[in-house]
């Protein structure tokens, strides 16, 4: 993948990060501080927790701007691969920090914030999915140098869609980060539809990039 180096001023920064991680849309106020961090994952713990043969938890270490991490949901695996690299054979969605795309796939946000309710959807034909995009502004690689204006992104595909799960406002300091706490739909490329819904996104140190999504397949 091609790498872009932007150049913004420090006024227009806070601006341009905010926009990174949020395509509009309504999100519920969630920032760190109403996080229960008792109920968030251990380091030791990530990876995919099975409810049933066709739901569960994923608990994924998305914390590097370097990497992103493919989930396959059919296998429950996650495999953690550089930004700009191969990605694996087998993979459903990716996510990158706060950034998610699919594999060849497409997402639909929901108005419900319940996975069950994903088995009440009469018609998935009938929804109108957004497809992946390529974007050369969006996936961050490199922040070590955004004191001084430098934000260095990769070219690469992402989801409008399913990346509205969050919001981050930095308007003021420190950020506000806002949950939608919407259920997205998932379209695979091979039909398969999946619903996820994006619960946390800090470990028990209150440190960023650490998320729990809970999926459902639909029957």
């Amino acid at each position: 993948m091609a790498i872009s180096i932007k150049i913004v001023t420090s006024f227009a920064l806070a601006a341009l990060t905010s926009a990174l991680v949020s395509c509009g849309g309504n999100a519920q106020k969630a920032p760190i501080d109403n996080i229960n961090l008792e109920d968030t994952t251990a380091v030791e713990s990530f990876g995919f927790t099975k409810k049933d043969s066709f739901s569960g938890s994923i608990y994924v270490n998305a914390s590097s701007y370097a990497d992103w991490q493919y989930i396959d949901l059919e296998n429950a695996e996650i495999t953690s691969v550089k930004v700009g690299e191969a990605a694996p054979e087998k993979w459903n969605f990716a996510v990158h920090r706060f950034d998610v795309k699919t594999n060849g796939g497409a997402g639909f946000e929901t108005d419900f914030d319940d996975l069950s309710k994903v088995a009440d959807i009469q018609s998935v034909e009938s929804l109108d999915f957004t497809a992946d995009a390529t974007v050369s502004d969006k996936i961050i690689m490199d922040m070590s140098d955004m004191m001084q204006g430098k934000v260095k992104y990769a070219e690469d595909s992402y989801n409008p869609c399913i990346s509205k799960w969050m919001d981050m406002n930095m308007k003021n300091m420190p950020p506000e980060f806002n949950l939608s706490d919407k259920v997205y739909l998932l379209r695979t490329a091979e039909g398969k539809i999946y619903g996820l819904h994006f619960k946390n996104y800090v470990n028990k140190s209150n440190k960023l990039g650490y998320l729990t999504i809970d999926y459902i397949t639909k029957q």
